[in-house]
């Protein structure tokens, strides 16, 4: 008796090494995506604004790394006593203007150097919807007072011309992997939050077939949630986030997808490394203790000759 449906992943048109490096950007679960990375030692980046939501912000970020367009003031916005940007996570708020600009300096450089070195670029689309302040659509609305914001939702071509501009501007020498996030805006309402998922779906589904130049892919992390795991045990607490269990799951079948025998071997290693890191001694001046770090260091700098960029 099959008491699940699969969702069928087709084979992609490129495989994932640890010689590439990838930059994630786009929803939280860009970086759930990104801490699982971080646990098999594969060199990524995520989100160097912080989180974002929408197809526009996505494509305002990458124009600010490219060059493309310039952060000004006209993105910066005061209120509670804190000064930030419409186009940062409130991670890079502050109290002055001056640290603000600093904040987002650093958030810059720090993109454009993970840009720059990537091999591979993950975009994680959250939503449709889109919040408009003063004609300039916002990344984050840092929670000031809702009288302030036009709220509305892209089209489907509007969402593809974003996603366009998104592919022209990291390039045909890259790996790019798009992907619909499977957390759910419920305070968009729940119908509202499916129209929205559809449309980036079908904004996906178009650009895809209409750029065979580009190295790319879509990843099902959506229809892996909604239509193969379909409980309220794989969602966390809040009902709308995926829970350990559907994030590890849906790592799995990314894993499946895009990473090969040999990588695989070389994952089962370092995760292996990775745990020994991160486990805490309960006992550290214990002869059991002393022997288990003698080894852990030992097995560390065994793996890092054949990986240096591993870090303790």
């Amino acid at each position: 008796m099959n008491l699940q449906t699969r969702v069928d992943i087709n084979r992609q048109p490129f495989e994932l090494g640890y010689n590439d490096t990838i930059l994630c950007i786009g929803s939280c679960f860009a970086q759930n995506i990104a801490n699982k990375f971080n646990e098999y030692f594969i060199r990524s980046v995520s989100n160097p604004f912080g989180v974002l939501y929408n197809p526009a912000s996505i494509c305002t970020c990458l124009g600010v790394l490219t060059g493309k367009q310039t952060f000004g003031d006209r993105y910066v916005v005061s209120g509670d006593g804190m000064y930030h940007s419409l186009l940062h996570h409130s991670d890079f708020s502050a109290t002055s203007i001056d640290e603000l600009r600093k904040n987002v300096s650093l958030s810059i450089s720090h993109g454009q150097k993970a840009l720059g070195n990537s091999s591979v670029v993950i975009l994680t689309l959250g939503t449709a919807w889109i919040y408009e302040y003063d004609n300039l659509i916002v990344a984050n609305c840092h929670k000031l007072p809702s009288k302030l914001f036009v709220r509305r939702r892209l089209s489907i071509d509007r969402c593809a011309d974003y996603l366009e501009q998104c592919l022209k501007m990291i390039g045909k020498d890259k790996k790019i992997i798009l992907t619909v996030s499977p957390v759910r805006h419920s305070k968009d309402g729940l119908h509202e939050n499916r129209l929205s998922k559809a449309v980036l779906m079908l904004a996906v589904e178009k650009v895809i077939e209409q750029s065979p130049e580009y190295l790319i892919s879509y990843f099902p992390a959506y229809e892996l949630l909604e239509d193969e795991l379909r409980d309220y045990r794989y969602y966390a607490d809040d009902m709308v986030h995926p829970s350990p269990l559907a994030v590890e799951y849906i790592w799995e079948r990314f894993v499946e997808t895009y990473m090969f025998c040999d990588m695989r071997r070389d994952m089962k290693r370092l995760h292996s490394l990775y745990l020994e890191l991160h486990h805490r001694q309960m006992l550290a001046d214990s002869s059991a203790a002393m022997k288990f770090e003698q080894q852990r260091k030992q097995k560390f700098e065994e793996l890092k000759k054949e990986f240096p960029w591993i870090e303790m």
